[in-house]
């Protein structure tokens, strides 16, 4: 009888552990994948009326750019991870990516870091580092590894990246301009 009560403690003691595991790492703050697409139209005109052959992304174009390349990824790969939502917050060349994602029944809360780097018409995102709230998991035991972005699918045909550069909270992307190219795109929009 008293070999039963200590094993009934004993999974009562477990269960209590698990269910604070799990509501440890559900997640604190509202998140969600919606984005808008960027309004090239605008950025065009304001190139044209600075005559600087260079555009600049915002924290919020970028945040929107990056959630449309999360959930083209996650149409294409099978993972038993779902991302339910993220936030994006870049610094230079950092990214830190506030995430709520769901694997079956648990959810969790987290953050990712990111370095950046552009090369060859890519940008590279390697992964730094990884938290389920404070606890630390190796990037790569998640499949987090370098990925990388050509940005040029994500901006309109007549726009030739020449350069990238990451600035405090936006990144200014110049271009090889065909400015009759340009003023004939923006007449068709």
């Amino acid at each position: 009888m008293k070999g039963l009560f200590r094993f009934s403690m004993f999974l009562i003691l477990i269960l209590i552990v698990l269910t604070a595991g799990v509501l440890y790492i559900r997640p604190t703050q509202p998140l969600d994948m919606s984005y808008k697409d960027i309004v090239w139209k605008d950025k065009l005109i304001e190139m044209v009326e600075t005559r600087q052959p260079e555009i600049t992304l915002t924290n919020t174009d970028l945040n929107n750019l990056a959630k449309m390349g999360i959930a083209k990824a996650l149409e294409e790969k099978d993972i038993p991870v779902s991302i339910t939502g993220a936030e994006f917050r870049f610094e230079g060349n950092n990214v830190s990516v506030d995430f709520n994602a769901k694997w079956g029944f648990l959810t969790a809360g987290g953050t990712a870091k990111f370095q950046m780097e552009y090369s060859e018409g890519k940008l590279r995102l390697s992964p730094v580092s990884l938290f389920v709230k404070q606890i630390p998991i190796s990037p790569d035991k998640l499949g987090l590894v370098p990925m990388d972005i050509d940005l040029a699918t994500y901006l309109p045909s007549i726009i030739h990246i020449s350069q990238v550069d990451f600035e405090d909270r936006y990144i200014k992307v110049r271009i090889s301009a065909d400015w009759m190219a340009i003023l004939q795109y923006l007449q068709t929009l």
